[in-house]
């Protein structure tokens, strides 16, 4: 294994890394379970029930609320039969032609919509962690040369003020 902060291996018995001091069994116990949930062998048990797809569910509830529009529109002549001389009849009648004309438009769209869909879902791929490998070429932290014996950085101004510098060498040369 490789210390995921500063690459430097390890066996599997440290619980500290060397070179950085990183706690790395503290990351062995937070990814034990997820890696244990991604492993080919081990799959999750099935509960026998087959998952529907969103066109499938779409269409359940579209049916369901169409069926329901056509309810509550039938208690518009049920409420006229029953209710004949109850002085707020015209007002229910409202509300009912309403309620089941949203219903009804709400079931149309959704059914429309199912319609437009894919008939199946494509099944996804669960995420896989891949184990960190270090570059080929790449240096463990602890081999390289400390902070004060590094290479100095030339520094933007440095690079446009030799520009400069040819320029004015240029122009020297064109006069004289």
């Amino acid at each position: 294994m490789y210390c995921p902060k500063c690459a430097t291996p390890h066996s599997e018995e440290q619980k500290f890394c060397r070179s950085c001091g990183f706690d790395i069994q503290a990351l062995s116990r937070m990814l034990a379970p997820e890696l244990q949930a991604v492993e080919p062998d081990q799959s999750a048990p099935q509960t026998g029930k087959p998952s529907k797809s969103r066109k499938a569910k779409l269409q359940i509830q579209g049916t369901i609320t169409l069926f329901s529009a056509l309810m509550v529109g039938c208690l518009i002549p049920i409420s006229v039969g029953l209710l004949s001389k109850w002085p707020g009849l015209n007002q229910l009648i409202l509300v009912l032609a309403g309620f089941g004309g949203l219903l009804l438009f709400s079931s149309i769209i959704m059914l429309a919509y199912s319609d437009t869909l894919p008939k199946t879902q494509e099944a996804k791929e669960p995420f896989r962690m891949t184990p960190f490998r270090p570059l080929p070429n790449a240096v463990p932290t602890n081999q390289l040369p400390p902070a004060g014996q590094s290479e100095p950085v030339p520094g933007i101004t440095e690079r446009t003020t030799g520009l400069l510098a040819d320029v004015v060498q240029n122009r020297k040369q064109e006069r004289g």
